[in-house]
């Protein structure tokens, strides 16, 4: 028997930019350290990249156009969906040989991927290791459909009867990354999940490098996004615009569209940020190197996303600031909420109050030492939770290393 492949697809990853050619690398560094060579299948679209991984630029749908109707019957476009797919997976088992000794890895898995694991699966004479991450709400993946929330959950559970009917279903492993999110799957899809570690960059547990100066740096990491509270930025740049003028404070904020021209709002916010004394706007992606050299940098960070979206959902980039100790300000009622108080530092603020983040933002400076203090204390404790190297033993098996042990 060879030694196992692992198999990583993601339909996002189509550049340098952003989290997921870091969060697949991870992955992959950290199971090659077990002896499991790994192989990224990432977008069509992917640009050319340096890195000395595989990658197989094979998918041809990323997450929003496997799963939004855009007009369309929603079934009968997440049935396309899956059919593509589908016959994907059927080229990319021939062209590499995968075999059952092989492990797939989907970690942003979704209802019209998992429909078309289950007619892959139907066809094929293999029964790989096959290791399903969900990320995102129930009511979430049916409202993105255009199903509706209930009749999302009911498909999904079906895709998954299906798939589990095919042989090798004592192969399948079911994941979220939240303790929330596994409640809710299992007790809605009644299936067994797991919690599994968010891979965070090892270099964001390094030590602190000194303050080179007394003005405070606040930063928002992430696309312009509608749900990751870009409009409720003008605010509080707004509430902070005396400390702006007198050099107190400095803001970074990352401000490049996740679609062309942006989503509605977001370029008018960009604009109004634009002219705010002492507020640096990024509006291009930034490198990995380039963002955790921001976060290391920063006193503070701000993550006012939508409450709606992430009561369950992670955030990695939360993730990464509390490794990195960072103090944050999130909404209340959301699994970001629940971190900081558990593992991090920062203030919460409800949601619905008009320029609630804003007021935060405000209190957060007034006790800006004692928060900083707190997120130092408690980073390495994080951080070694969340280390790459345990998402892999979750995704590889605790068997594969064994039987990789035996073989030296």
């Amino acid at each position: 028997m060879r030694a196992p492949r692992l198999y990583l697809f993601d339909p996002n990853l189509k550049s340098a930019a952003g989290h997921y050619l870091g969060y697949a690398t991870r992955v992959a560094d950290a199971a090659e350290t077990m002896g499991v060579e790994t192989v990224i299948v990432a977008s069509t679209k992917m640009a050319p990249i340096q890195t000395s991984r595989h990658v197989l630029p094979m998918l041809e749908l990323d997450y929003w156009q496997e799963m939004c109707p855009s007009g369309d019957d929603p079934h009968d476009h997440l049935s396309n969906s899956a059919e593509l797919l589908a016959d994907t997976l059927t080229l990319i088992q021939d062209d590499e040989d995968i075999s059952s000794d092989d492990i797939l890895f989907f970690p942003y898995i979704n209802l019209a991927e998992v429909m078309a694991l289950a007619r892959w699966r139907r066809l094929s004479e293999i029964t790989p290791r096959t290791v399903l991450l969900f990320r995102r709400d129930l009511d979430e993946q049916g409202t993105d459909s255009g199903t509706g929330a209930r009749t999302g959950a009911s498909l999904l559970r079906q895709a998954l009867a299906d798939l589990y009917s095919c042989p090798g279903s004592e192969n399948i492993r079911l994941l979220t990354d939240s303790d929330n999110l596994t409640e809710e799957h299992s007790q809605a899809l009644r299936r067994r999940f797991q919690t599994a570690p968010i891979p965070v960059d090892p270099a964001l547990s390094a030590p602190r490098r000194p303050r080179c100066d007394d003005t405070v740096t606040i930063v928002y990491l992430g696309d312009a996004r509608t749900e990751k509270g870009y409009a409720c930025l003008p605010s509080i740049a707004y509430a902070l615009k005396d400390e702006l003028t007198a050099g107190k404070v400095r803001m970074i904020i990352q401000s490049n569209f996740n679609v062309p021209r942006g989503e509605p709002g977001i370029a008018a916010a960009r604009d109004f940020l634009s002219r705010m004394p002492n507020v640096a706007i990024l509006r291009h992606s930034i490198s990995e190197v380039e963002y955790n050299e921001y976060l290391f940098s920063a006193d503070l960070i701000l993550l006012p996303y939508q409450v709606d979206r992430y009561i369950s959902r992670t955030s990695g980039i939360l993730a990464e600031a509390i490794c990195a100790g960072v103090p944050a300000i999130v909404p209340q009622g959301t699994w970001l909420a629940d971190q900081v108080r558990r593992h991090g530092a920062g203030v919460t603020y409800e949601g619905l109050e008009p320029d609630g983040a804003a007021k935060a933002a405000v209190g957060a400076l007034e006790s800006l030492d004692t928060l900083k203090q707190r997120a130092d204390e408690r980073r390495s404790a994080y951080a070694h939770f969340h280390r790459p190297s345990r998402l892999a033993e979750f995704v590889c098996g605790s068997a594969v290393r064994r039987e990789l042990h035996a073989v030296r």
